[in-house]
């Protein structure tokens, strides 16, 4: 991060018909040991006085700019998120719901490991429920698409993510903070922070979140994930197997197979050893920390990965191979060590979906071109007639340029003047006749 660059919050509050709670979590807000930071509370449409509640008790900071207020008509909670993430002016988002409390070092806390990190995007910490549960743990993609497993309001994230993954959706009214989380999540790189930064309550009172159906909210997400086509793992592949392909001048002709609950895998050269190919399933798949080293050397690979992301390579295809470049090292001992995992039904059903859908794609553009081909022939048959015809036109032009060429040599030999007296003796001969 560049000296000087200070780190700025802008905390979000949602809040409707909460004038009992509000204020504790304000006050929470209040008590920070870091104080650079704006409050920007949406009221969704609140009926139980919460506006004049809250300017009476902070009409200074609202005087000041640091707390700002916009009361919009009831729709939601992700309506009312993203009306306040369209009036943020700062780099870092926090979103504080109106019946939880923060630690007074949670802005600090964040902005500590923020500076600490500048190439994190993401950061998230750990809460306390009120019956003293203590939730969070570091988490990946692959762990979180299984579960909500990441509260709204120890995630803080970069404002410019929204640009780029989308805001809320306002189809939803439960999992929103998943469905959001797994957008950003999904290609930025996040840090969790191994502290309790959030009091969150368990209270007894209607929430808005507990409206609608879990199963359907849950199903919406999934179906969203499965709509942008993003593979997401299930389990280990402890006990399949991984394939070692070696060319010793003859092709990948040689093969040695291995069970993954075996990794890490020493492998032994071949002589006349040229190439070495790794196939680590036989089916779609994600492989994580690939490592393949000789002695002392850390060896390069290539894969047919239609996608990587940090150390993870997803592989759509049924035939993933990894290529180690041996040069110089055809003779050594192999150490190989990978994480492979297996897609779940939900993914690879998608994926089959997808390839079927791009084999119809080359289907319909191979037909296009042979349709194109076959207007092409067309086209240069009809400009080989073009030629043709032009060709006799041509021809036809040198004739008529002879021929007048002829008369004007006649014409200029004066010969003419010889049939003049019969042309003359047939014009009278005709007048006679018709007399």
């Amino acid at each position: 991060m560049n000296e000087g660059c200070e780190i700025k919050f802008s905390v979000i509050m949602p809040t409707y018909n909460r004038n009992f709670c509000i204020c504790n979590a304000i006050d929470s807000l209040l008590a920070q040991t870091y104080e650079n930071f704006e409050l920007i509370i949406i009221d969704d449409g609140s009926t139980d006085n919460t506006e004049t509640l809250i300017y009476d008790r902070y009409r200074g900071f609202f005087e000041s700019g640091k707390f700002v207020y916009r009361k919009q008509e009831n729709r939601g909670q992700c309506a009312a998120r993203n009306t306040g993430l369209s009036l943020t002016k700062n780099e870092w988002i926090v979103y504080l719901d109106s019946d939880n409390t923060l630690t007074p070092f949670f802005l600090e806390t964040f902005k500590t490991y923020i500076e600490k990190n500048p190439d994190y995007s993401i950061f998230y910490s750990q809460m306390k429920r009120d019956t003293g549960l203590v939730i969070g743990q570091e988490l990946d993609y692959g762990r979180l698409i299984n579960g909500n497993l990441i509260d709204l309001g120890i995630f803080v994230h970069k404002r410019a993510l929204c640009e780029k993954y989308g805001f809320f959706d306002t189809k939803l009214k439960r999992l929103v903070d998943w469905d959001l989380i797994l957008r950003y999540i999904r290609y930025e790189k996040s840090y969790f922070i191994n502290q309790v930064l959030l009091n969150y309550v368990d209270g007894d009172f209607s929430r808005v979140t507990n409206s609608e159906n879990f199963e359907e909210a849950e199903q919406y997400v999934k179906n969203k994930l499965r709509n942008i086509f993003y593979p997401f793992y299930d389990k280990l592949c402890d006990n399949d197997f991984i394939q070692f392909y070696f060319d010793t001048g003859k092709g990948f002709s040689e093969l040695e197979t291995a069970r993954f609950s075996t990794f890490p895998i020493e492998l032994k050269s071949r002589e006349n050893l040229s190439s070495l190919r790794v196939d680590p399933s036989i089916r779609c798949c994600i492989v994580k920390d690939i490592s393949v080293k000789t002695e002392n050397t850390d060896l390069s690979f290539t894969t047919n990965a239609y996608m990587q992301k940090n150390n993870m390579y997803f592989f759509n295809t049924q035939d993933p191979q990894i290529y180690v470049d041996i040069k110089g090292h055809e003779k050594s001992t192999f150490l190989f060590d990978m994480k492979v995992f297996a897609l779940d039904e939900t993914t690879s059903a998608a994926i089959a979906e997808q390839n079927a859908t791009i084999a119809e794609q080359n289907a319909t553009i191979a037909e296009q071109n042979a349709t194109i081909a076959e207007q092409n022939a067309t086209i240069a048959e009809q400009n080989a007639t073009i030629a043709e015809q032009n060709a006799t036109i041509a021809n036809l032009r040198a004739n008529a340029a002879d021929l007048q060429s002829k008369i004007n040599s006649i014409y200029a030999s004066r010969s003419w003047k010889i049939t003049k007296p019969l042309r003359l003796m047939g014009r009278i001969a005709r007048r006679l006749r018709k007399e």
